[in-house]
């Protein structure tokens, strides 16, 4: 379409710079509707970014579409980390975070990158637009997307929500069974450690701290 190298600086700028008031937002937004729908959300949005750049003419309009990588990029990848954070104990958080780390980093964007090329040079073969190639993999890389997005909000209805209403009936009913899960939740993470919980736990195993 004619872009230009400071055209393609420009969307890597405004990319990043959309994404910094979600990150300062991000865990009021995750409070406030979750990680789960945050996902959900995430791949709508991007549904909406990959048909609207099979339809652009002109290539700055392609920065609209970047300011909405705020949500798709940042505010999914950082709901990811803190879920994995949270569904892990003291023992696995290092490794789901490896484990997820690797998965999109490595075979996520190995396997996207080898695609997206093949279904370029498929769909544009033969066709003296070169932008056809690239329209078309936008376009079904959107149906995927909302295939995805409208699966992971059936599980989340069906699976998650019953999963937590269960666990939420549980610990009504027995404080013991309270206990067990929050440890199994990740609750005494060190990264959710404050003072207080260290300051109880030394109460509890009676372990005596001589000062010097």
């Amino acid at each position: 379409m004619g872009g230009t190298k400071t055209l393609m600086g420009l969307t890597v700028t405004v990319s990043c710079l959309s994404g910094i008031p979600f990150l300062l937002f991000s865990d009021k937004i995750f409070r406030t509707i979750g990680h789960p729908n945050v996902q959900i959300i995430g791949f709508v949005v991007y549904v909406i970014r990959f048909i609207g750049y099979s339809y652009l003419n002109n290539p700055y309009l392609c920065l609209v579409y970047e300011v909405m990588e705020s949500t798709t990029y940042a505010l999914m990848m950082t709901s990811m980390l803190s879920y994995a954070a949270q569904l892990s104990s003291t023992t696995t958080l290092a490794t789901v975070q490896g484990v997820f780390a690797a998965s999109y980093f490595g075979i996520g964007r190995g396997i996207g990158t080898f695609m997206g090329g093949f279904l370029i040079k498929w769909f544009g073969e033969g066709n003296l637009d070169k932008t056809v190639g690239a329209r078309s993999t936008f376009r079904l890389l959107g149906v995927v997307s909302a295939i995805v997005a409208l699966l992971y909000f059936l599980f989340n209805i069906f699976y998650i929500r019953r999963r937590n209403n269960k666990i939420q009936n549980d610990e009504k009913q027995s404080p013991q069974i309270a206990a067990t899960n929050g440890k199994a939740g990740g609750i005494e993470n060190p990264v959710f450690i404050n003072d207080q919980q260290i300051s109880n736990k030394v109460n509890d195993t009676n372990v005596v701290i001589v000062r010097i």
